[in-house]
């Protein structure tokens, strides 16, 4: 049997409504490894986009009605690293 760990995350809105994502929950996170990791819109900041590219082997990043148009820079909509 094959284990397999996604992990997905969602609404983030550093710098927008938080200064920071929580130390426990940073934690929590780092405390895995995940093939795939997903966040489901509103990452809003460069900073939590680093961070879901160091939980993970891919990365899928979804646009929220909070993200820009551009989604830092890459395609909207659904993008992977």
């Amino acid at each position: 049997m094959v284990e397999y760990r996604p992990l997905i995350i969602s609404d983030s809105h550093i710098h927008d409504r938080a200064d920071e994502i929580p130390a426990e929950f940073i934690d929590i996170l780092r405390s895995g490894s995940y093939e795939v990791v997903a966040h489901a819109g509103d990452l809003v900041d460069p900073d939590v986009l680093s961070l879901v590219k160091s939980l993970g082997k891919r990365q899928y990043i979804v646009k929220g009605n909070m993200d820009s148009s551009t989604c830092l820079g890459k395609p909207c909509l659904r993008w992977a690293m």
